[in-house]
């Protein structure tokens, strides 16, 4: 799993939702050279730990690749909450996804364990 964390702190603000897609999305029509009609982005709520905020998976040809989960508010028992102080991204990447998406293979695992597949035929 490959993963990119910022925190954005009440005097220094990185990056956050908007740009963190963008990034996202440029790294792989860019970089992994996927077609833009291939990606598919899914908006959603994470919650865990007592903090909550918007999410965004991401797939191409139906497998996630990733998600950005965009830490943004703390909750409460009573279901109220409050805007973090340090609002946290935390992106996690399948690091075994990214041979199957440069190689078009039938699955991830035939990239990732190739060898352990000849060996069983």
């Amino acid at each position: 799993m490959l993963g990119i964390q910022v925190f954005n702190l009440p005097d220094k603000y990185v990056f956050f939702k908007e740009e963190c897609v963008e990034f996202n999305l440029k790294w792989l029509i860019e970089e992994l050279k996927i077609n833009p009609d291939d990606i598919t982005l899914i908006e959603d709520v994470w919650a865990g730990g007592g903090n909550l905020g918007p999410s965004v998976e991401y797939f191409v040809g139906g497998l996630e690749v990733g998600n950005m989960v965009f830490m943004q508010y703390k909750t409460f028992p009573d279901g109220s909450r409050e805007e973090l102080p340090v609002k946290v991204i935390d992106v996690g990447i399948g690091l075994e996804r990214i041979p199957w998406l440069i190689n078009g293979s039938p699955t991830s695992y035939m990239d990732v364990f190739k060898t352990t597949f000849e060996w069983l035929s």
